[in-house]
């Protein structure tokens, strides 16, 4: 107990032993009602205790929480009466200087069935008596006490409802704790590189019509020397969800017991309102992480809004390290460059814009992956690089860039601009088009602390997903604003001359680079013949381009009155070429089993992976997909090392793979179950039906899978 709790409690306390008498406290008015007018003998019924308290006034629950004490009566009954223990509603959460208390306002009922003598003689009123003992708050604390009778006649007719009480009966049942068949609640203790937690998992026995539950739902338990956080995190799993209660920093009681609040029901429309939970404390049977400190937060860690952004931000400044953005960067930094001495007013400009084309392509990009996955779509992060369509475009820009640093093409005088002479406007939308165009070439990358924040955001409502999608292209644009608004940065940049010019047409090489690594996954998502039609209709294409910057774009139309219809033909050639092939048939491999590195991998789906778990195999899982260069760049890192061949082998691990180039619902779907949006995810699962999966870092080095095999 800290010293504000011994505080507060003493101020409670004391005045109760120095008073010698308690009177009835004004601010609650409380007395015994009957469901019944009239009672028959041998038959339970139901009473109560009702306290009605004035605005801003509260009682306590049976557990107070770090405060209060919670309201008894002591019963006086006639001979032969029996009574039960108070049936308590589920109370509200109360948070005063930092302490979390469970409590009552306005009207509260707190039931109580009487059992009455089956010789109980009828005709003869009978009184039930008891002392109630309160504690009312507002600013002060004030305890009472009350001597209440309530007079029932006896009939051996069946009881009636009492008209004046039955509403508040009802209203009352309806929040106290009931079962209801189709929750199963569970407590868990899951351990995560965060620490280890205490929680609640929510299973429903309708897996196929799992209805939404509200962030609003909280847990109130009996336990009072449990103390919980105030805030509680709901998550979404594959079977149900999750209710983060506390990080475990001290000892836990063996059982947990309590009432699980629903503000919209149970069972909808308002009602049941609460469930119990009455539960052994269990390991955690979901996702958990290795325990190395470099590993990313696990899939079921306890994630909150702020984490999510900052995990967000993190991933979005990491991006910019990623192979597949950094040669449009590199020429954006060279703008800087050019201007750092002429116009350094212009830089900070540039930068906003840059920043601004990749916040809007962001949203963008986040806002049609939100609402298509609202429509049933099971789409995840780099959605748009699943579509033979999307990498045709990609593959053209990037090639045409490549030319464009080189010279080659004479289309267009700034750097990085894809929207013709834009000198007049200082090339303000180049640098928004750069922003876009990093942004879209980011789009194959996840960088660690990326996929646990887009994992946790597309489980949560709407404004966190985009809150989350908006931290990570601030991070993404944040070097570039720093840059362009510290003049101190801007000095140490090197003076430009002639080198820019050599490093401009250096980087074009890093585009070809990206467009043949593009091409092979278009071919991947289709087949060889649809690889050499888009071929040609590049080459299609870049004759046309030539064309228009040779012939139409620098020399009247007159003079060449051919030139422009030639370009036009090329263009509409370009694109019939570009569409057979993008349209082409995907044709799959055909073989059950994949030779890798030695390493012979299967087909990844859900039967079979269950299937192997019930046989207790040990079972590595690679979601990959051919336009993830982090997953290129770890296969060629982990399986490059003979140990870690050798110790896959010896261990007698199944390899499964789950491609994802082509769009694949099975595999979006299974992604969701590790609560992870893109690629790469890695999983391993140890030798035991019932063991829990590991959920390795996005980045995986030959160390860090061998140390997460240590314990098979």
């Amino acid at each position: 107990m800290n010293l504000k709790t011994l505080l507060l409690s003493l101020s409670i306390i004391l005045p109760l032993q120095l008073s010698p008498a308690i009177t009835p406290d004004k601010h609650v008015e409380a007395k015994l009602i009957s469901e019944v007018a009239s009672i028959k003998p041998g038959e339970p019924f139901w009473i109560g205790l009702y306290l009605s308290m004035e605005p801003g006034w509260h009682t306590y629950w049976k557990n107070p929480g770090e405060t209060g004490y919670a309201t008894e009566i002591d019963w006086e009954l006639p001979e032969g009466f029996k009574v039960s223990a108070l049936h308590w509603p589920s109370p509200k959460l109360y948070v005063t200087d930092g302490l979390v208390n469970y409590a009552y306002e306005g009207k509260v009922l707190l039931l109580t069935q009487i059992t009455p003598p089956s010789d109980l003689p009828t005709n003869e009123p009978i009184t039930i008596k008891g002392t109630a003992n309160w504690l009312a708050c507002k600013e002060q604390c004030i305890p009472g006490e009350e001597e209440l009778s309530l007079k029932l006649s006896i009939q051996d007719t069946p009881p009636v409802l009492d008209p004046q009480w039955k509403d508040i009966f009802a209203e009352t049942r309806n929040s106290l704790p009931k079962d209801i068949e189709r929750w199963n609640t569970t407590a868990l203790i899951h351990s995560t590189v965060m620490g280890e937690f205490l929680g609640i998992l929510i299973e429903s026995s309708q897996e196929e019509d799992l209805p939404k539950l509200p962030e609003s739902l909280y847990f109130f338990p009996e336990d009072e020397d449990l103390d919980l956080e105030q805030e509680q995190h709901l998550m979404t799993l594959d079977s149900g969800y999750f209710l983060v209660l506390k990080k475990i920093d001290d000892t836990l009681p063996a059982h947990l017991k309590g009432d699980l609040v629903n503000p919209h029901g149970w069972l909808g429309n308002g009602k049941a309102l609460s469930i119990p939970v009455d539960s052994k404390i269990f390991p955690s049977p979901f996702s958990t992480v290795e325990s190395t400190v470099d590993s990313n937060v696990d899939a079921a860690a306890p994630f909150n809004f702020y984490l999510a952004l900052l995990f967000a931000f993190i991933g979005g400044l990491i991006l910019n390290l990623m192979p597949c953005v950094f040669p449009v960067l590199s020429i954006k930094i060279l703008s800087f460059v050019n201007q750092a001495r002429k116009h350094p007013w212009r830089i900070k400009l540039h930068g906003l814009s840059f920043a601004a084309g990749v916040l809007a392509s962001f949203w963008i990009l986040s806002g049609l992956l939100l609402l298509l996955r609202a429509g049933g779509e099971h789409l995840g992060w780099g959605f748009q690089l699943q579509s033979p369509f999307f990498i045709i475009f990609l593959s053209f820009l990037l090639f045409f860039l490549a030319f464009n640093f080189l010279g080659i093409y004479e289309v267009g005088t700034s750097l990085v601009s894809l929207g013709g002479k834009l000198n007049k406007h200082h090339g303000y939308i180049g640098s928004f088009l750069s922003g876009v165009l990093a942004t879209v070439l980011a789009t194959p990358c996840t960088a660690p602390f990326m996929g646990t924040a887009l994992g946790f955001a597309l489980a949560q409502p709407t404004y966190v997903a985009l809150s989350t999608f908006t931290s990570l292209a601030v991070g993404m644009a944040f070097p570039y604003l720093v840059l362009s608004f510290s003049p101190k940065l801007l000095k140490m940049l090197p003076r430009p001359g002639a080198w820019m010019d050599h490093f401009k047409q250096a980087m074009a090489f890093p585009l070809f680079a990206t467009v043949i690594w593009l091409l092979w996954i278009f071919g991947k998502q289709t087949n060889t013949d649809a690889l050499i039609i888009l071929l040609f209709g590049f080459l299609s294409f870049n004759v046309s381009i030539w064309i228009y910057g040779r012939f139409v774009e620098h020399v009247s139309i007159k003079k060449h009155p051919w030139a422009f219809s030639f370009c036009l033909l090329f263009l509409i050639v370009g694109i019939f070429l570009s569409n057979k092939a993008a349209t082409a048939e995907y044709t799959p491999v055909g073989e059950v089993s994949i030779s890798h590195a030695g390493l012979e991998w299967e087909t990844f789906s859900d039967e079979y992976l269950q299937d192997l778990r019930k046989q207790g195999k040990p079972i590595f899982i690679d979601f990959t997909a051919a336009w993830c260069l982090t997953c290129q760049v770890n296969k060629a890192n982990i399986f490059s090392s003979k140990n870690v061949v050798q110790a896959l082998k010896d261990k007698g691990f199944v390899l499964l793979k789950g491609d994802w180039t082509r769009k694949d619902p099975a595999i979006t779907k299974a992604l969701e179950s590790y609560n992870r949006s893109g690629v790469p995810t890695n999983i391993l699962y140890p030798p035991h039906p019932n063991s829990d999966p590991i959920v390795l870092p996005e980045l995986l080095t030959p160390e860090k899978l061998l140390n997460s095999l240590k314990g098979f």
